[in-house]
């Protein structure tokens, strides 16, 4: 167990700044109290912290949480980019960078080596396809966590990932299971940390929904996700749910709100390049059948086919 304090985090963003004691001190404090914060001496009130963090440029308070690091930096680091490459379904780059931290001491133990597990089973689910694989060892790692963790982010995610290798496999009645085990955890745990997991719970709900046929549920589900999505300002993954609400309203003949779905979906898409997500969306039958469906605008169409270079 190492013996980081928030001191230590101040003094290495203050040097890698280039930045005095006495600068950081101004109009908040003084130069000897910044000295003793970062030999760990004081502990600077919630004020302070803001506005230290305020100079350094960075936010202090999400640091504490990582202060049993022996590299309390480097870790939330890593933590940021394994939810971007997740948010943005980049899995290669999320491999390259999980293999790159694996030996780090940190992330060997509780809680950081979960999420390396994570990585590794999205990797193994997305590119590899050992859908069978990753639902044995997801059930292990869940019946082997333990118990003061098992309503957080980390046995979330696994069944998370669960209920997307039964979907894809065709096993609705245990993908139904894992996915209401995850939003049975988000209903009982509000500090859920990502609130990304939260929208992967969503959206598993959506597209089960879907694939259950019980396309009302799923038009429900994917308008109370867009809200969400809209209130959080969280857009990367919002391109599924656009499509799964189109998939949804096509099935029971709304085909106002298909095409509108549809179209924001592909803007979404061609907005931003996110070839793993259309791979995804093009297993789906009623993806490729509203494509050259006649109610969606062609030069739309054909700017999205070019794009992803589809025939």
């Amino acid at each position: 167990m190492s013996h980081s304090h928030i001191g230590m985090i101040i003094k290495m963003y203050r040097i890698g700044l280039g930045m005095s004691r006495n600068r950081l001190a101004e109009n908040v404090c003084s130069e000897k109290y910044i000295y003793l914060i970062e030999k760990g001496e004081r502990e600077p009130a919630t004020e302070m912290t803001r506005k230290l963090g305020n100079k350094l440029g960075v936010d202090l308070f999400d640091f504490y949480q990582y202060l049993d690091c022996a590299d309390p930096i480097t870790v939330r680091e890593s933590i940021k980019d394994f939810e971007f490459y997740r948010r943005i379904n980049d899995f290669d780059a999320l491999k390259e960078t999980t293999d790159q931290l694996i030996d780090l001491p940190d992330f060997q133990r509780k809680p950081w080596l979960y999420e390396i597990a994570i990585n590794q089973l999205l990797y193994m689910t997305f590119i590899e396809k050992r859908y069978q694989e990753v639902i044995i060892e997801s059930t292990r790692l869940i019946n082997m966590t333990d118990t003061q963790i098992s309503n957080e982010d980390y046995v979330l995610g696994l069944y998370i990932i669960m209920s997307s290798c039964y979907q894809i496999t065709g096993d609705l009645p245990n993908a139904e299971r894992a996915v209401l085990k995850a939003n049975e955890i988000i209903l009982n745990n509000k500090n859920i940390r990502d609130r990304q997991n939260v929208i992967s719970v969503k959206i598993s709900l959506l597209t089960f929904h879907y694939l259950s046929g019980a396309y009302h549920k799923s038009i429900q589900t994917g308008n109370e996700l867009l809200q969400y999505q809209i209130n959080t300002e969280s857009h990367e993954r919002m391109n599924f749910t656009f499509f799964f609400l189109a998939f949804a309203y096509y099935e029971t003949e709304a085909y106002p709100e298909a095409i509108e779905c549809f179209q924001k979906g592909l803007y979404h898409l061609l907005i931003s390049h996110k070839p793993k997500d259309v791979e995804i969306l093009s297993s789906y039958e009623v993806f490729r059948t509203m494509l050259d469906w006649e109610g969606i605008n062609p030069h739309l169409v054909a700017k999205f086919k070019d794009k992803y270079k589809l025939s």
